[in-house]
């Protein structure tokens, strides 16, 4: 957000408002996505609720940033007809018409899923035309910090920015990894 860069000590003030017992123990509703080689851990849905009630917390309340969830775009696609797509978490100033950055959150994602996140991003970005570009990827997986996925230079030149987030499942010890235009 090119005027006001958020400091470490934003930052650190947005963890710290973080509310993990939100994930630390479901609500009975709430369905987990489970396999025989992967960690219980919440459905994107979960984390995009929690991510939204952060950030209207913390960007809102204290920057006046307005915050979007599931923001709703049409697109004529290739076989000719409208199709329905959803951001999940835009980022927007109110005298602003188009919003600072768009988020598109993955739970758990495969190669494959994140390649695809990275590209579907830049649906919604061509659209809405936000100075910033994430994927944002929690996931219970040791890999995403010892071995992350990154995307390819070129959409990373294109301006995609990517973290990762590793927790364990009481959400108490959580890692961050990541890459983009803002991350030193």
């Amino acid at each position: 957000m090119e005027e006001e860069d958020l400091t470490k000590e934003e930052q650190l003030r947005t963890l710290q408002n973080y509310d993990e017992s939100g994930l630390r123990t479901p609500p009975p509703r709430l369905e987990l996505l489970t396999s025989p080689m992967t960690p219980q851990i919440p459905r994107e849905s979960t984390y995009d609720a929690e991510m939204y009630r952060i950030l209207v917390n913390w960007l809102r309340k204290i920057h006046g940033y307005e915050i979007t969830s599931q923001w709703h775009l049409e697109q004529v696609c290739e076989d000719g007809d409208y199709h329905h797509f959803y951001c999940d978490l835009t980022i927007k100033k109110s005298d602003d018409h188009n919003p600072l950055a768009v988020l598109e959150l993955l739970a758990t994602g495969s190669i494959p899923k994140l390649k695809n996140h990275f590209e579907q991003v830049f649906t919604y970005a061509d659209q809405l035309c936000p100075q910033e570009v994430w994927v944002v990827h929690f996931s219970r997986e040791d890999s995403v910090v010892v071995d992350p996925y990154w995307p390819s230079d070129k959409l990373q030149g294109k301006g995609l920015n990517v973290i990762h987030f590793w927790h364990d499942k009481e959400f108490k010890n959580v890692r961050m990894s990541a890459t983009g235009k803002y991350c030193e």
